[in-house]
């Protein structure tokens, strides 16, 4: 009986401790690494993974400014020069985003050997 106290009380401090963490959820999630843009790696791709945690944390964060925290690189450089309309869009952003840095070398590859 005791055992069974002593657990309770542990996966009770558990769970205190993850809600002091992330009050929606017992564990956390963590966003895809930053999106460079350096062909590595199709925006396509990122973006789905981009998508998912999001939509697991049980988080509504304003995505149009969450999204460029995690660009680096070209695809920073390029978010910068979009105009001030489409950076506040989460949509637009994620479309201009899409058809410069979409899909990889061998995506196209593939793509051209249908």
């Amino acid at each position: 009986m005791a055992d069974d106290e002593n657990e309770a009380a542990a996966m009770q401090r558990d769970r205190h401790v993850a809600d002091a963490a992330n009050p929606h959820l017992p564990f956390k999630i963590d966003l895809p690494h930053p999106f460079s843009g350096d062909g590595t790696e199709p925006f396509s791709a990122w973006i789905q993974r981009f998508k998912v945690a999001l939509n697991v944390s049980a988080v509504s964060p304003d995505k149009a400014k969450l999204l460029p925290v995690k660009l680096t690189g070209p695809a920073f450089a390029y978010w910068q020069s979009l105009p001030p309309e489409v950076k506040a869009d989460y949509e637009l952003t994620k479309a201009s985003l899409t058809t410069v840095f979409g899909r990889s070398l061998s995506q196209e590859c593939w793509l051209d050997l249908d």
